[in-house]
């Protein structure tokens, strides 16, 4: 990284990003599944009602035609499936498929790069990162609206 940058928060956390994609890239192949649907499952999983795809998009940070795509392929996969609100059928919910449950190398996979990245922490350390990076999604969710 560039000397010039050493001291910006931002160039950091998208270096830390592109790593982990990397790193996840490798440990989700043997599954047959993209860090994109990693992250789509992630959001999803243990969420019985399922969320509406804006919702997934708003939470992701991505727009709905990249969130659309990720979706059909994980519903191809039979790793997720729509389903209507039952209290509201105009509203479709997405919720992980039973067989994305029986997939608990995904928890394994990211649970290795989330020790990795914080290997020689203290818990207080991980609690104050924790909360330093949520401010800093919260002060740039307020100018881009994403969740």
């Amino acid at each position: 990284m560039d000397a010039k940058f050493d001291q910006n928060v931002l160039p950091w956390i998208g270096r830390i990003e592109r790593q982990f994609s990397i790193l996840m890239k490798e440990a989700l192949a043997p599954l047959d599944l993209t860090y994109p649907e990693f992250r789509l499952v992630g959001v999803l999983w243990g969420e019985e009602e399922g969320h509406p795809q804006k919702y997934l998009a708003a939470r992701l940070g991505l727009d709905a035609s990249a969130v659309s795509v990720t979706l059909k392929s994980l519903e191809k996969n039979k790793i997720v499936e729509r389903v209507r609100d039952q209290n509201d059928a105009r509203i479709v919910r997405v919720k992980c498929a039973p067989k994305a449950y029986e997939m608990t190398q995904v928890l394994s996979a990211h649970s290795e790069q989330e020790m990795s990245a914080t290997s020689g922490f203290s818990d207080t350390e991980k609690q104050q990162l924790l909360q330093l990076l949520t401010r800093v999604s919260q002060n740039l969710s307020q100018k881009t609206g994403l969740l």
